[in-house]
């Protein structure tokens, strides 16, 4: 899934729960925000790459960035939410060019908890997954198997 795909499925999810595009401000981290009466969302998009090593630092930064946010930002998590979307059918099918790697590095990682950053897989044909932070490690360590199961049964 391409950037353009990724942002416009992520821009429709939100928009459709009735939140506002915003503009992001030079320097700020995020790819997409979105605002609705006292919440605001910070979003990092993650498409699919030509190449492998490209989606190992393209998370890692998007993390990093997400990070960084938080521990600036002093709004609360209930007032400024901060998510990953990222382009999930290659992971799920298995493929080498993937996020598998990331997903896997963070199974056992406390982060998405501790910093309050909910994770969003965008599947072709508007197919939106939303975990919040305390179902994300839940998800991530349940990866492979999901994986194995979608495999088994193409």
């Amino acid at each position: 899934m391409d950037i353009n795909t990724l942002r416009s499925q992520t821009e429709t999810f939100f928009v459709e729960k009735g939140y506002s595009v915003g503009e992001s401000e030079p320097g700020q981290a995020f790819d997409l925000l979105f605002s609705k009466e006292e919440t605001v969302w910070g979003i990092a998009l993650l498409a699919d790459h030509v190449f492998g090593d490209v989606y190992l630092r393209s998370f890692e930064e998007a993390m990093q960035a997400l990070i960084s946010d938080r521990q600036h930002d002093k709004r609360a998590p209930r007032e400024k939410k901060l998510a990953l979307a990222l382009a999930f059918d290659s992971t799920l099918e298995g493929l080498a060019l993937s996020y598998r790697r990331s997903l896997n590095k963070y199974s056992n990682s406390i982060i998405f908890v501790d910093l309050d950053i909910h994770l969003l897989t965008v599947q072709d044909g508007n197919s939106i997954q939303h975990y919040t932070p305390e179902l994300v490690n839940e998800f991530l360590r349940n990866l492979n198997s999901l994986i194995a199961t979608k495999k088994s049964r193409s």
